[in-house]
């Protein structure tokens, strides 16, 4: 009764029209997240991708922007059996695009959105801190931020990290986490002082029917009480 990171894979700044990517989560997945940093100077442009040729969904976010770097995150909910998934990111300017894919796995059910926060600043910053607030226990957690620090040494992730990268003037990063009660995460990173762009998307597991995992726990144990 729990969600699960499955897999993850990277394509670092590309410039590819559209960028593809393919995901492959290895076993069984109920989500996939598709993030994406540049630098300030670039932008993702053509649309939203695209995950196993459905259009995906925005975090809730949009585009999140700073004086040096671009966030932002989609993602698309459903059945993967753990085969290639093809990823494509539309990229008509050809700009250079870090892009990061997540798979997770709700183990008993399926998942569902629960929230998404961001958090950016300027020069003079050394803590990012995009937070959620999560309604259920054990819901799968990720965030992705886009910093102006490229000594991805000197930044520290509060959770368990997806992938770190130097671009030369700029870095990305992302990190995960299995929350196991509710209420507000935050997904902190600290670095030397400077700008960053950053989102988190949170994501409960449900029942068939639309039901929280908890909550169909919670009326057995009241039966069984009774």
């Amino acid at each position: 009764m729990a969600h699960t990171f499955v897999n993850k894979s990277q394509t670092n700044l590309d410039t590819s029209n559209p960028i593809s990517i393919p995901h492959t989560p290895g076993s069984a997945a109920t989500g996939i997240i598709v993030s994406v940093v540049s630098s300030a100077g670039e932008i993702q442009a053509g649309g939203a991708p695209t995950i196993g040729g459905v259009e995906a969904t925005d975090s809730g976010e949009g585009l999140i922007a700073a004086s040096e770097t671009r966030t932002q995150v989609w993602y698309r909910l459903g059945s993967f059996d753990g085969s290639e998934v093809a990823i494509s990111v539309p990229n008509t300017n050809s700009d250079q695009m870090n892009v990061e894919v997540v798979s997770f796995n709700a183990d008993s059910g399926t998942s569902e959105f629960d929230d998404s926060g961001e958090d950016n600043a300027g020069v003079g910053v050394n803590t990012a801190d995009p937070t959620v607030t999560t309604t259920v226990i054990d819901d799968f957690i990720y965030a992705r931020m886009g910093n102006g620090e490229a000594d991805i040494a000197s930044v520290t992730e509060a959770q368990i990290e997806t992938f770190a990268n130097d671009h030369g003037n700029w870095s990305s990063y992302g990190q995960y986490m299995i929350k196991a009660d509710t209420g507000v995460q935050s997904m902190n990173w600290t670095f030397s002082a400077d700008d960053f762009t950053s989102i988190a998307v949170a994501f409960k597991e449900v029942a068939a029917g639309g039901i929280s995992i908890p909550v169909v726990m919670n009326h057995l144990r009241n039966q069984r009480i009774a």
